[in-house]
Order: structure tokens, then sequence, then C-alpha cells
């Protein structure tokens, strides 16, 4: 997921992230994800976490990381910000 995510910020493509499916993150998860957001961040490009789980939530949350990243209820409202 890392490799994938930093290739896809890294050639300025704006990136969503569908977290519906997340039941576990762990700190390797959550690295991943905030160097994804680092690198969108310096090339000026989208990154959004969308219909993060609850389980997720709770894990970014102990971080506050979700009042770094932008997150939706759901992929569609995402794709309205392109």
């Amino acid at each position: 997921m890392r490799t994938a995510l930093v290739v896809c910020v890294g050639r300025k493509h704006a990136v969503v992230v569908d977290m519906s499916a997340v039941s576990y993150i762990d700190s390797s998860g959550v690295a991943s994800l905030v160097e994804a957001f680092q690198v969108a961040r310096k090339r000026k490009s989208l990154f959004v976490l969308a219909q993060v789980s609850d389980a997720a939530l709770r894990v970014l949350e102990l971080a506050r990381l979700d009042k770094v990243f932008t997150i939706v209820s759901n992929v569609e409202d995402a794709l309205s910000d392109f």
C-alpha cells in the first residue's frame, strides 16, 4: 500500500483512499498514510481519506490525525472536489 500511495502522489495524482474495508490499522499503516499525505501536500495534490471505518478512525483520532487529514464520508464526496 505504501508504495502505491507514494507513487500516485509522486506523480501529482489526486488520491482518494477508500478506507471502508479497513478493520485494523497499525503504526506502519498510519505512517504510510502520513508519508503519502506529506508528499501530496508538497506537490500540491489532493489527498483524501474516504469512508474511514470506525476502527481506523479511532486510531487516527488517538494520533490526532483526524485533524490533519481531509476525511469525507464517502468516495463520491471526495471525487466532487476534483
